[in-house]
């Protein structure tokens, strides 16, 4: 119980930081359309945050036991999973601000752009992951592969990450940044598991 408390305090602070970030960007510009813009791109840098701490959960593990000071693994399942729906709902969000801003007169220009073909490919898997993150979801759809299903969050992860990096409005540091982390979230995944003696 103190693992999941703990788990949840973390992703509760993130949320709040994302939070108090939307609201900063929504009170910090008075010209009305670029409060908007700015608005939708702190949503969308949110739950790609959100999104990378939740990827950054099995790495963490691996190196915590490489190093031989193994995490609590029900803490950290727990805080995955709750950073992961937290994205989700954020980037529903990001993509609701988007249509009904710079992207309300012109919806087929999602298609048109590669950009946002790359944030709708993310905002499509995450939708998908959301769905089926809680257990009655699980069992009504008699889901058997729930794990393997979820391992999808990386190709959620890679498709926001382009996103980012085709972004007109992105700044190229923040860009960089972005591939950086999920670049170095992947190459961590590839350590050896430590072996048991």
């Amino acid at each position: 119980m103190g693992a999941r408390n703990w788990s949840f305090r973390i992703c509760a602070a993130l949320v709040a930081l994302a939070g108090a970030a939307i609201a900063v960007a929504w009170l910090g510009n008075a010209y009305p359309p670029w409060r908007a813009v700015r608005v939708c791109q702190t949503s969308g840098y949110a739950s790609l945050l959100l999104l990378l701490a939740s990827l950054a959960v099995a790495p963490v593990l691996k190196v915590s036991e490489l190093l031989r000071f193994p995490l609590q693994r029900a803490a950290a399942s727990a805080f995955r999973r709750r950073a992961g729906i937290s994205a989700a709902l954020l980037a529903l969000v990001h993509a609701a601000l988007a249509l009904s801003t710079y992207l309300r007169d012109s919806w087929d220009a999602v298609l048109d752009w590669s950009f946002t073909r790359a944030g709708l490919a993310s905002l499509i898997v995450l939708a998908l992951l959301l769905g089926t993150s809680f257990p009655w979801a699980v069992s009504l759809l008699r889901l058997k592969l729930w794990k393997e299903l979820h391992r999808l969050a990386y190709v959620a992860g890679a498709f926001a990450v382009l996103h980012v990096l085709q972004a007109p409005f992105a700044p190229s540091w923040r860009a960089i940044a972005v591939l950086s982390g999920f670049l170095a979230l992947m190459a961590l995944r590839l350590l050896p598991r430590r072996r048991s003696t």
